[in-house]
């Protein structure tokens, strides 16, 4: 089975330099930490190589393009928005009956790692350091 190992940064420093630490339920909401990219174009043709695929999401949120690559029994869902903004997570896959009660997590870190043009941002603020 494919593993899949999610990081949840805990003290981050903003570009302000000011420190927060943020709990692990926090982290783990999609929306609560937001990526940022002024190369949305860049960003597509990076997901694409590494896989990902367009597809339609069943519920649409004002976004540009949604993304999904799947891994194993998970599924990583990306929307990308049009002011450069994007959100993710990850939930098991749609095939399991399980998906309707399991929750999914940010994924938003680990494309930030993934991609090191990304920005992370938390309450509009931009996140330098984790």
């Amino acid at each position: 089975m494919d593993e899949i190992n999610i990081r949840l940064p805990k003290k981050i420093i903003y570009d302000d330099f000011t420190s927060e630490i943020l709990p692990k339920e926090y982290v783990k909401v999609e929306g609560n930490l937001r990526l940022y990219t002024s190369e949305i174009e860049r960003l597509l043709r990076d997901l694409k190589r590494a896989g990902f695929k367009e597809t339609l999401l069943e519920i649409r949120k004002g976004e540009m393009y949604s993304l999904s690559k799947k891994i194993g029994i998970w599924e990583i869902h990306i929307r990308i928005y049009p002011d450069g903004f994007l959100d993710s997570h990850l939930e098991l896959s749609r095939e399991y009956f399980q998906h309707l009660t399991f929750s999914s997590i940010s994924f938003a870190y680990e494309l930030y790692q993934m991609f090191p043009y990304l920005e992370l941002h938390n309450h509009n603020k931009r996140i330098l350091t984790k």
